[in-house]
């Protein structure tokens, strides 16, 4: 079989939703499309391209799917493949899933590429490189992502860590640009003086080792070369070992 879909909207907004993915319907992000081409027989394999853009992002997808039987009936897809992410500015798609990600500092610029294996909600990704803003990294992850059981681990290695900006995933999305004391009446104090805004961590877990070439820790020297564990719930952010 050969097939090939194209789907386009105005407001990409509206495609999402009739694509069944839950968003917070906010206006004028502009249009969106989504390509897919496949060819092959499911059973064997179908050779798959797929790419979406829109609401100031592209996602592309260039693979292999497959839907394998078992005793007569269909078990979860299976899929392989190299899967890429591009966006000038990722904060309009936060608050698209309801995140406030970090806009005080600017546009926050995402390139990122990794190849895919997996099966339904399970998968691995393995060879990821991305640049976020004017951080690199590199890894190799496993993800769940079934209802209810979300878990992410693996390996990262990265040009840079803050844990300032790293503690808003708990604390809120620009908590430390409240920091000073600037209002009448306030003192000065390294911690922020604002209100603590919502955690950007959903429900599920992300353990990962992280090898760094610098983690500024607030003192006038960053960490060089470092080695830590790094765990993130939704009221939890464990560091060990740094």
């Amino acid at each position: 079989m050969t097939g090939n879909l194209s789907l386009k909207a105005e407001e990409g907004v509206h495609l999402l939703d009739q694509l069944g993915i839950d968003v917070v319907p906010l206006p004028d992000l502009g249009s969106g499309s989504v390509t897919v081409r496949a060819e092959g027989r499911p059973a064997d394999g179908l050779a798959v391209t797929l790419i979406a853009d829109g609401l100031g992002a592209s996602t592309s997808f260039d693979g292999s799917m497959s839907w394998p039987q078992n005793e007569g009936a269909t078990i979860a897809p299976v899929y392989s493949g190299t899967l890429a992410f591009k966006s000038a500015d990722v904060s309009p798609l936060g608050m698209l899933a309801g995140r406030l990600l970090p806009m005080m500092s600017g546009e926050l610029p995402v390139d990122a590429k990794a190849k895919v294996e997996g099966a339904g909600a399970s998968a691995s990704l393995s060879d990821v490189s991305a640049r976020l803003g004017d951080i690199t990294l590199a890894s190799k992850l496993d993800a769940v992502l079934k209802s209810g059981l979300r878990r992410v681990t693996g390996d990262v290695m990265v040009s840079r860590v803050a844990l300032a900006p790293l503690s808003e995933v708990l604390l809120g999305a620009d908590v430390w640009d409240s920091v000073g004391g600037t209002g009448a009446g306030e003192t000065d104090t390294p911690w922020p003086t604002g209100a603590f805004g919502a955690p950007l961590m959903g429900q599920g877990t992300v353990s990962l080792n992280v090898t760094s070439g610098a983690v500024d820790v607030g003192l006038e020297q960053p960490v060089k070369q470092a080695h830590f564990a790094l765990q993130i719930r939704a009221d939890e952010l464990a560091i060990d070992g740094l």
